[in-house]
């Protein structure tokens, strides 16, 4: 990293870190939010507090610079609890809402908070943005046909699998269920007629604040140099109850039985401590969490580390940081083939620097080419 990317990326940090000590004032402000009369485009987002929500968040106030240029927006954001609890606190007058769902909310809730937006900004796109990690489309069932489009981090490569009930409610309770033998109900989340036009991937991780600023910043990618271990593989969630812990158990288990593999702790560590120590391991194991995409995909190529994951070609994300041999080492969902992959990896240097370099340089890529901007066209150009 050169002097003017250290400064450049010194700078973004501290942009990054007061926007994040800012997230309780942007979520209930003190006074009346309100557009500037002289704005060309308005966009309002209706947004969660937590990390997982916000890092949907950030990238629109990361390029907004970029959203002004280009469409002349100008970017409010407030809170789902207090647009709830006080909507006089909400700008009126936008001509694009997104807005963010969860899982604890009611399908009847879900279509309160369409009817309240659609009344407040009469005119608007409204859009719903959908943060939750398991590939399903649960929500568009109670407001798919209400919304303009829907904005997904990840989504099925064969869409026509969303028209198939599923053991369980998503495809990894179904596959890891059928696999532990649990009997699981069929669950179903249909979609409404002409949804799929409404479907629009958006990014994952790649834009949580603690990551965009260096993929955006630093050209050359933190691979290689003297590390302390062969393998990250911090897991938790282990145990015997259900699908979940029985699938990081024997994650656990493949990684307990690798020898001559210099591991990771399994003590906690606090967030800092744990991105330190992912920048001293060669390789990174990143098992499923409730969904397939995890933070962990997009902090080991930050960290230089070689992700070892399992295959993730029946996914669609963009940035895709899932091109096998590429970007990624796929290993098997049972993960019988991770003391191979591993041990395969570990004794090819230069390769396993070539893909820990490609992941590190298509991120980089996105980020730096605006690439946000364009995957959202379809949400902010007027032109629809």
């Amino acid at each position: 990293m050169n002097l003017s990317e250290s400064l450049a990326l010194a700078r973004l940090r501290l942009a990054a870190w007061a926007w994040v000590r800012g997230t309780a004032g942007r979520q209930r402000p003190s006074g009346p939010l309100h557009f500037s009369p002289g704005a060309a485009r308005r966009l309002l987002l209706v947004s969660r507090p937590d990390a997982i929500c916000q890092s949907q968040i950030y990238p629109f106030h990361f390029y907004r610079d970029v959203l002004h240029d280009r469409w002349g927006y100008e970017v409010r954001e407030i809170g789902l609890a207090t647009l709830l609890a006080q909507p006089e606190l909400a700008p009126r007058g936008a001509d694009v809402v997104c807005f963010q769902a969860w899982i604890d909310q009611t399908p009847e809730q879900q279509r309160a908070i369409v009817a309240l937006l659609r009344e407040q900004h009469p005119k608007a796109r409204v859009v719903l943005f959908d943060p939750c990690a398991p590939t399903d489309l649960r929500f568009a069932a109670a407001v798919g046909d209400a919304v303009d489009l829907y904005v997904k981090k990840h989504v099925l490569r064969d869409l026509d699998a969303y028209d198939r009930p599923t053991r369980g409610d998503t495809n990894l309770t179904q596959w890891y269920g059928d696999h532990f033998g649990e009997s699981l109900p069929e669950t179903h989340f249909p979609l409404p007629p002409g949804f799929r036009a409404k479907l629009v991937v958006g990014p994952s991780f790649v834009t949580a604040p603690y990551m965009l600023p260096g993929f955006f910043a630093v050209s050359q990618a933190p691979v290689g140099g003297a590390r302390r271990y062969d393998l990250h593989a911090r897991l938790g969630g282990m145990g015997s109850k259900g699908w979940y812990e029985k699938m990081r158990s024997q994650a656990f288990e493949r990684v307990g039985g690798l020898r001559g593999v210099s591991v990771t702790p399994q003590t906690f560590v606090g967030k800092r401590a744990y991105m330190r120590e992912l920048a001293q391991c060669r390789m990174c194991f990143s098992p499923f969490g409730y969904g397939e995409v995890c933070w962990r995909d997009y902090e080991a190529v930050f960290s230089g580390a070689l992700l070892v994951k399992p295959d993730m070609s029946h996914m669609v994300t963009e940035p895709d940081v899932f091109l096998p041999g590429e970007t990624y080492v796929p290993i098997r969902w049972d993960f019988a083939d991770l003391d191979d992959v591993v041990a395969r990896w570990l004794a090819d240097e230069p390769a396993r620097l070539r893909v820990a370099r490609n992941a590190w340089d298509a991120m980089h890529r996105w980020a730096r080419s605006n690439a946000f901007v364009d995957q959202m066209e379809r949400v902010l150009d007027p032109r629809g």
